[in-house]
């Protein structure tokens, strides 16, 4: 299985397996697309907002992104969000509810 890392300054820290596994395939394409770019993971979560959708996993890369959007997936369905507070664009897989972030770059909200 590939590896994933979370770029935390100067340190990285391996996203679980079991995270990874269970996060959109779709979207693990597109991370992997961003990271030859060379984009970079400086964020995770998992929440459950709401018992009506599977709880939420989300990445967030640092920089915007790099590949062009891709519009015509699906299941995922691409959004500009343009918010400072919380972050730029984002791609969901409304199957699993994984998200794919991007924000404004170099630790920059």
């Amino acid at each position: 299985m590939k590896e994933y890392y979370v770029n935390l300054f100067d340190e990285k820290i391996k996203i679980e397996d079991n995270f990874i596994l269970n996060f959109s395939k779709i979207l693990l394409n597109i991370l992997d697309k961003e990271l030859l770019k060379g984009n970079y993971i400086c964020e995770i979560s998992k929440n459950d907002w709401s018992n009506k959708k599977p709880e939420s996993k989300m990445i967030f890369l640092a920089n915007p992104f790099f590949t062009n959007p891709q519009i015509d997936l699906k299941g995922i369905e691409y959004r500009e969000v343009n918010d400072p507070h919380y972050w730029k664009a984002e791609y969901h897989d409304i199957n699993d509810n994984s998200f794919l972030c991007c924000k404004y770059g170099d630790y920059g909200y």
